[in-house]
């Protein structure tokens, strides 16, 4: 296996430690150079061979490979590691990293050009995959991608300059690491992330309010608001590797260069892990019922469940499950349901954006990702998503995440090193907590 057999071995590491430790209290220049010599010591041979691939003009479809090995990688450790030893998980998670690092250099922000996507002017091959990797929003037709980019409308995506796979750039050594240096290859025409944006008046409660306000009857110079209701990744092997951000960031500046009227930059974005969350957390509170359990914290209120079970059609008599078998239901045709329950699944979504933690820090990936980039947590919006996947995973609830642009770097360092979450005192009201 190849993140086993060339990597140091314990017997290599400790005798490279033993070298520099024998030459670091030397002169400076004899530390330095020791230094130097460790750094090469403890770099496996896999990240000379993946620097061949990606640079060989030999090897047709270099960077390719790389990105579908790492995609594999990480495929494997989602199945927690199945089939392989803990050795050898611990090895392939190193070379994880260090597939990571790599690309990281190769992809980073300094290297790909920001380019704006239109129906016009972009080429058919562009348009068909901007539609096939469309992550968000399914895009159900061509005149539906159209109105995508189309007025009050923008798409931008991040390419990378160089070539087609296997037709390497021209190298940019540093004296460090070639291997970290090296600009590699991407596919002509392929974002390698892409995001939609809407100019609208005022800031996004509902997808609707997108579709009525651009398109025919968009008023783009007098838009108030930019409002990002989609970003995709189109490389699996590049999780990880932070763009998606920076691209935010770009198109902030570009939009805002266009329209210097703009004064409210944020998303409307889905809550993909809501309803999972929702019915994990039920199926722990019915387990620890049975047994006392820690889990058997009710997450309704009392006045909540009394709702709950008071409404008809209602077959279950344990108000968790009520919930679960409601949103099951088509419940949205019912006015008198919805209503009932907007205040208590509104209460839930933002418990499960600003409550639930893993290591301290949000537990939705979305939230995770914007709260990191600077972002506020600044509404929960009721009904916002009606297409089928809205419903499915988040009950049709959506959230702005706000970026405040004098306050990104404050609310990423608060995020970062203190694990707090800037939030609005609306969110905080539907949660019944002291701001």
């Amino acid at each position: 296996m190849m993140a086993t057999n060339m990597s140091p071995t314990t017997a290599e590491a400790e005798a490279a430690t033993g070298r520099y430790a024998d030459n670091v209290a030397k002169s400076p220049d004899t530390a330095a150079r020791a230094l130097a010599q460790l750094r090469a010591d403890l770099v496996p041979q896999y990240e000379d061979l993946v620097h061949t691939i990606v640079s060989s003009r030999d090897i047709d479809g270099g960077m390719k490979f790389v990105l579908d090995l790492r995609a594999d990688l990480l495929r494997l450790f989602d199945r927690g590691g199945e089939g392989v030893t803990a050795h050898e998980n611990a090895s392939l998670r190193a070379m994880d990293g260090h597939l990571r690092s790599m690309l990281g250099s190769w992809f980073s922000a300094g290297f790909l050009e920001l380019r704006r996507i239109t129906f016009e002017e972009s080429s058919g091959l562009l348009l068909e995959k901007i539609a096939k990797y469309e992550a968000v929003h399914r895009v159900q037709d061509m005149a539906d991608l159209k109105a995508r980019l189309g007025a009050g409308r923008r798409c931008f995506g991040f390419f990378h300059p160089c070539g087609e796979v296997g037709v390497p750039c021209t190298p940019h050594p540093q004296p460090t690491s070639t291997a970290a240096s090296f600009p590699p290859t991407s596919v002509p025409e392929e974002p390698l992330v892409f995001i939609h944006c809407a100019l609208v008046p005022n800031l996004a409660d509902t997808m609707a309010y997108i579709a009525d306000n651009t398109g025919a009857d968009a008023d783009e110079e007098g838009a108030g608001a930019a409002i990002f209701y989609s970003i995709t990744s189109t490389q699996p092997g590049l999780r990880g590797v932070d763009m998606g951000n920076f691209l935010i960031k770009a198109v902030v500046q570009k939009v805002r260069s266009e329209f210097p009227d703009l004064h409210t930059f944020s998303t409307l974005s889905p809550i993909p892990g809501f309803r999972k969350w929702l019915s994990t957390r039920v199926q722990l509170i019915q387990d620890g019922c049975k047994d006392d359990s820690e889990f058997a914290t009710p997450l309704l209120h009392d006045d909540e469940a009394t709702v709950l079970l008071g409404l008809s059609g209602v077959a279950e008599a344990e108000p968790h499950s009520a919930l679960l078998e409601i949103l099951e239901s088509d419940w949205t045709a019912d006015s008198t349901t919805a209503a009932a329950l907007e205040p208590i699944v509104l209460r839930l979504a933002a418990h499960y954006l600003y409550c639930e933690k893993r290591r301290s820090k949000a537990l939705d990936s979305v939230t995770n990702f914007h709260i990191r980039n600077g972002a506020k947590l600044e509404r929960v919006n009721w009904l916002a998503d009606l297409t089928k996947n809205g419903m499915k995973n988040s009950a049709g609830v959506m959230v702005n995440y706000k970026y405040e642009l004098e306050h990104i770097v404050r609310n990423h360092e608060m995020y970062v090193d203190e694990n707090v979450i800037d939030v609005s005192d609306g969110v905080l009201d539907m949660l019944k907590l002291e701001n």
